[in-house]
């Protein structure tokens, strides 16, 4: 970390420790509890309500390990970081279910035939509620194909990796001996607990759940990203856990303070030096001069990331 880093992350960790609220931060507090306010009273239509076509329909039961990949498309090719984390999730020996929402005509989205064959399903959506929404929607689709799994991820495109070979693989094993329930890469302290919605698996139990169920059922199309952080992502985990299902982070936070325990962003080098697989695309692209970011992440991986693409379409 450099010294300049250094003194942000100081500065950071003084000011959340401060016994006031700060102008700023309450104008942000203000604006989100508008956003909050107006989302309730809007009658948002629920997830299913957004215009689904199967460019493969899943057909018959899925196997006992089942990824439902999110991807924002917006063009007609999937972004290259997308079909390197989809191979490399089915050389796991996990079964896909691609699902691309999108403001182009279904059939304007194109996957290439050979991937296409290897997934399990792959679906075109209109670009409604982001990443939940799509998740919440599929799962509508498939529940009753999940009958045999034992492990459902939910991923999205917001990861680029894994970073090395047999990293995901030592992921998987991990999780396939936890004993948890729900287990995610990472977890986050802040507005309250949760485990991060970018890589989670649901084992047997959760998957069979009444609370998993009923709270895919109840998810929305939110017109915003924050909204969908605030009503789902923090919300999920408290959820599972009060209905008596166990969790589990593979990274523990490493921070000292609530404040700053988001590692993906804060401690991204360090999470990677650890064995992380990944690294998220705002931190990839924040960083992309770093020499640390250059280092840790091959450039066979930089050099094919659509940096203007991930830059040009807000998700």
């Amino acid at each position: 970390m450099s010294i300049a880093e250094r003194w942000r992350h100081w500065r950071r960790l003084a000011k959340s420790r401060l016994p006031y609220v700060r102008r700023r931060e309450y104008a942000k507090l203000e604006q989100r509890y508008r956003a909050i306010t107006d989302a309730l009273g809007q009658g948002l239509a629920p997830c299913t309500d957004a215009a689904i076509t199967a460019l493969k329909p899943v057909n018959g039961l899925l196997g006992t390990e089942v990824a439902f990949f999110v991807t924002y498309a917006p063009t007609p090719a999937l972004k290259q970081h997308v079909v390197r984390h989809v191979e490399a999730l089915l050389s796991t020996g996990m079964q896909v279910v691609l699902v691309a929402n999108t403001p182009l005509r279904a059939e304007q989205v194109a996957i290439e035939p050979a991937l296409l064959d290897r997934l399990a399903g792959a679906y075109v959506r209109d670009n409604l509620g982001f990443d939940f929404a799509a998740w919440a929607h599929v799962h509508a689709l498939l529940e009753a194909n999940l009958v045999g799994c034992e492990r459902l991820l939910l991923t999205n495109d917001s990861i680029v990796g894994p970073l090395r070979a047999g990293q995901l693989e030592a992921v998987m094993t991990r999780v396939r001996a936890s004993r948890a329930d729900v287990v995610g890469l990472t977890e986050y302290h802040a507005p309250r607990y949760h485990l991060q919605s970018f890589f989670l698996v649901f084992q047997h139990r959760a998957i069979q759940s009444n609370a998993l169920g009923g709270f895919m059922h109840e998810v929305k199309n939110l017109p915003s990203k924050e909204l969908v952080i605030d009503f789902y992502e923090t919300v999920l985990s408290d959820r599972l856990a009060r209905a008596g299902l166990q969790l589990e982070a593979l990274f523990p936070s490493m921070a000292g303070s609530v404040f700053e325990s988001n590692d993906t962003s804060e401690r991204w080098d360090e999470l990677v030096d650890n064995g992380f697989p990944y690294v998220k695309t705002s931190m990839l692209e924040k960083h992309w001069n770093n020499p640390r970011m250059q280092a840790l992440v091959p450039a066979e991986i930089r050099d094919s990331y659509e940096f203007a693409n991930a830059r040009a379409a807000k998700r």
